[in-house]
């Protein structure tokens, strides 16, 4: 039996070429124009449709754009999408640029577009002049005439809501920025804010009121910004932004009023709408105005507040000056004043900060008290920082009367000129206890309040 042996053949493998798909990048300049005209469709369609949806996505994606455009995306926008006259008006306050637009050729062009868009994008040109104006790439008088031109626009013509309450507030900042006086725009503000509460736009009538008091408050015009507070109701249905903002201005009304204890409630409640994410800025000057409130109110602020994310560097200052007045050193808190002045000033809270010299003396005449059983007058005005024991008997003197010490328990011997406390046994005899329940309690009520009117209920 013959053995068949099978031959083997060979196949050849042709060596197969690896193809490299060649991907095209696109320009980036064009993806961002193409980003502004979905954008525009969106506020066209919130325009015709009246849905907030709409507008609020276009809304949403302003700050991707502000980063992304340049002068030759915002000419070619608005070159395409601005249907109106005012367009050569609006190019003309964008810078030159070397780029050429033909690479925007091959993008669609919508008819027929609302008002709308053209506040869109001249709002998002204005935000585009402000981060150049704070470069110093662009002057003064180019981004004045365009928040000029925006609020002539949008108290002209009928806007939507959320649309007309972000121009409002670019128009009014990019004035602020080139620091114009800001008399003739309250007139201005306050017909809109009327025409808003009229037609019932909460987030543009939110907007207008934080708009003017932020104004009243940083002219120190603090009786006008008393009586729009005092006249006007913030809408409930507004942005937790704008609530945030308003509280914020209004704590800062009361603290210079001498109301503390209703600054640190609108504080807290600030600081509680503002974004856990982001506004950094916002979320420091509210910490930095809590902190001083709470000393001015005697508290001493919990170590916690200052090692915050984002809170260290900028509370620094503010720690030195609460370990003065916890000290009850007044020779430390004129120290730290001093040499903080400047910052102070700046953050405009030194003249808050001047007032807490009396709670420095509290702290340190109260700290003394509970230290010593009898001490010299003499002491007293050393520790405490004083010119003389006739100071100290003056200021010890003014505490007993003031209850900052306890009249039962504490007295002045003015013969022998020594300040004698008798300390309790048991510290629950005092009325300690009592306050602290109360506020406690106060503040759990204040919070379940806050979450049922939070909670949303199933309609049946």
């Amino acid at each position: 039996m013959e053995k068949t042996k099978s031959a083997s053949k060979d196949v050849e493998m042709k060596d197969v070429e690896k193809t490299e798909k060649v991907e095209e990048t696109k320009d980036p300049d064009l993806l961002t124009l193409e980003d502004i005209r979905d954008q525009i469709r969106n506020i066209d369609k919130a325009a015709h449709t009246k849905e907030r949806r709409f507008a609020a996505r276009s809304l949403r994606a302003l700050p991707s754009l502000r980063r992304r455009v340049n002068p030759g995306v915002l000419k070619q926008a608005i070159t395409n999408f601005c249907q109106s006259s005012s367009k050569e008006t609006i190019i003309s306050y964008i810078p030159e640029s070397d780029k050429g637009t033909e690479r925007f050729d091959k993008v669609s062009t919508p008819q027929n577009l609302a008002f709308e868009c053209e506040i869109y994008l001249h709002m998002l040109l204005c935000m585009y002049l402000l981060d150049e104006f704070n470069k110093k790439k662009v002057e003064k008088t180019i981004l004045l005439r365009c928040g000029k031109d925006l609020l002539d626009k949008i108290t002209s013509h009928s806007v939507l809501d959320s649309l007309s309450a972000r121009a409002f507030f670019y128009s009014a900042r990019s004035m602020e920025a080139c620091k114009e006086p800001e008399e003739p725009l309250r007139p201005t503000l306050h017909a809109a804010l009327r025409t808003s509460t009229l037609k019932g736009h909460a987030e543009t009538e939110a907007t207008l009121l934080v708009l003017l008091l932020r104004s009243y408050v940083e002219a120190k015009l603090y009786t006008q910004a008393d009586k729009l507070v005092s006249k006007t109701t913030m809408p409930e249905n507004a942005s937790s932004n704008q609530h945030a903002r308003y509280l914020y201005y209004v704590a800062k009304l009361r603290a210079i009023q001498l109301d503390y204890s209703s600054a640190y409630k609108h504080l807290v409640a600030a600081s509680r709408k503002a974004p856990s994410i982001g506004a950094l800025g916002f979320r420091q000057h509210v910490a930095r105005l809590t902190v001083v409130v709470q000393l001015l109110l005697g508290d001493i602020p919990e170590r916690a507040a200052f090692r915050a994310s984002g809170m260290r560097h900028t509370l620094e200052p503010y720690l030195e000056l609460t370990r003065a007045v916890r000290a009850g050193r007044l020779d430390a808190f004129g120290d730290c004043l001093k040499k903080h002045e400047k910052l102070f000033e700046e953050h405009a809270t030194y003249t808050l900060i001047v007032r807490i010299r009396h709670n420095v003396i509290k702290a340190g005449v109260r700290r003394i008290a509970s230290a010593y059983s009898r001490i010299s007058l003499v002491d007293v005005a050393t520790k405490l920082g004083l010119d003389s024991p006739e100071d100290a008997e003056y200021i010890v003197s003014k505490a007993i009367r003031d209850k900052v010490l306890d009249p039962t328990s504490t007295s002045v011997d003015h013969e022998f000129g020594t300040l004698d406390a008798r300390h309790p046994a048991d510290v629950y005899i005092t009325m300690e206890p009592t306050y602290a329940f109360d506020t406690r309690l106060s503040y759990c009520l204040k919070l379940q309040r806050q979450c049922v009117k939070a909670l949303r209920f199933v309609k049946i």
